[in-house]
């Protein structure tokens, strides 16, 4: 990833890559090359104090002609805050370089599991800054390995239908208390479970309310063992004196013993920030080589955010971008700006120039309201906007596993439309592509398919 964004932003950003192993430093060393871009290599366990000699590598006779004058005005660049034309690689442990220098972005992509360096990271991660977590530990997020899940995450998970949902809950619950430590919360933008990996973006809050608000997402969840029905455990510090009965079905009456069991604890909050999303489609449309399976991910990860049918979001993006087109994406610029935290009114011109920094041309009306409005209003209006309730239905059902029949399967997209006419919100799910998200209880939904299979049999 920072080869990537130093080929794309090239010297208007500071990348820095980091790893404790020497296969992995030649490794990225290599690839820088073949890239032809160069790399600023620091000696192992090197200090920031000590500013240790650097050696410059590159693909050709360019980079290590100009190295002494880069290592000449290093300091100057650090203190006007210039970026470097080189990739800066650090032989030596992540933790130590994240708790020694502030970033505005950081991607941990470790070797099984990231909990190791969450509490370095949001140490020195500066305020509205991103943090990305890659988690390859699977085993232990999808609740094979109970005793692991605990030891990691403080957290217990089972094999269920939705246990794709649950283990990126579970992670970002682990990402939640590191930020709280540090009197930080967070907000979710993107949430990926795909193949051997779980993958989460989070925006950075500085205060101790938002680590509050955050905190008190983290809940636990019954999970009926029979029917595999779900639901939250109210945030109570008295004990519950029958929990089934928050369950919609009725598994705990009809069968003996104890049916349900709890999952968690987990983050209960959305998953998704629809206009984050939405600039990143944007963006992705608009890239010569386009990669189609990226972009029909981002649709569907977009739709599910808004928990809206697929068919209904490609109108509406097929008549935005009609409307649009002549003005080069107006709409995109300001999905772009808001992912960014930047509230733009009706009369806002944004201009995106070559060097991918945004710059705002405010009528004096805009000026005169942000004059007006003191710094504690508008901190409360951020916490007001923070502190919402979750706009997308929390976890997913399997259209085949409750299906009445093998041959009364409903198709996906079928029980969407079938459910948002009863009106209920539905969506398909990125995490199972046989599954719908939904706000219907599956006693509801198994009474729909019910009747549908009648007038199945009625039509033949």
């Amino acid at each position: 990833m920072g080869l990537t964004w130093k080929k794309r932003f090239k010297s208007t950003v500071n990348v820095t890559v980091c790893d404790n192993n020497d296969t992995a430093i030649r490794l990225i060393e290599e690839n820088c090359s073949l890239n032809n871009v160069c790399t600023r290599t620091t000696p192992f366990c090197s200090a920031e104090r000590t500013r240790p000699t650097y050696y410059y590598k590159g693909a050709n006779s360019n980079c290590e002609a100009e190295a002494k004058e880069n290592q000449s005005h290093e300091k100057d660049s650090r203190v006007n805050g210039a970026a470097d034309a080189a990739i800066e690689v650090l032989h030596t442990d992540a933790n130590i370089i994240l708790h020694q220098r502030g970033f505005d972005f950081v991607h941990l992509d470790p070797y099984g599991s990231a909990v190791n360096f969450l509490d370095a990271t949001f140490r020195n991660t500066r305020n509205g800054g991103i943090v990305t977590v890659t988690a390859t530990d699977i085993s232990s997020l999808f609740g094979k390995c109970p005793q692991v899940t605990l030891r990691n995450y403080c957290s217990f998970n089972l094999k269920t239908e939705y246990v794709k949902e649950t283990a990126a809950r579970i992670l970002i619950s682990a990402v939640v208390r590191a930020a709280a430590k540090c009197n930080k919360g967070i907000e979710v933008l993107v949430t990926a479970a795909l193949e051997h990996f779980v993958f989460v973006a989070v925006k950075i809050h500085r205060g101790a309310k938002f680590a509050d608000m955050c905190v008190n997402k983290i809940q636990e969840v019954l999970h009926c063992q029979i029917c595999e029905e779900r639901v939250f455990l109210p945030d109570s510090h008295a004990p519950l004196e029958n929990a089934y009965l928050l369950l919609p079905c009725d598994c705990h009456k009809e069968k003996p013993g104890k049916t349900a069991v709890k999952l968690g604890p987990l983050w209960s909050g959305d998953l998704y920030n629809s206009e984050f999303i939405h600039s990143m489609l944007c963006e992705t449309n608009e890239c010569h080589n386009k990669n189609e399976k990226l972009s029909s991910l981002l649709q569907s990860m977009l739709a599910e955010s808004q928990c809206t049918s697929a068919s209904d979001f490609g109108h509406q993006m097929t008549a935005a971008s009609t409307t649009l087109n002549a003005s080069h994406s107006m709409a995109d610029k300001r999905g772009l700006a808001n992912s960014l935290g930047i509230n733009l009114s009706d009369r806002t011109e944004c201009d995106i120039d070559n060097n991918s920094r945004l710059n705002f041309e405010v009528n004096d009306d805009t000026e005169k309201i942000g004059e007006e409005e003191n710094f504690t209003q508008r901190k409360k209006r951020k916490r007001n906007d923070f502190d919402v309730e979750p706009t997308m239905p929390a976890f997913y059902y399997n259209t085949h596993q409750h299906s009445l029949a093998r041959k009364d399967i409903i198709r996906a997209d079928k029980m969407v439309q079938m459910l948002r006419s009863q009106g209920y919100k539905a969506s398909r799910t990125h995490f199972d592509s046989q599954s719908v998200r939904t706000s219907a209880t599956l006693g509801q939904i198994k009474e729909m398919v019910l009747k549908y299979a009648r007038l199945g049999k009625n039509d033949s």
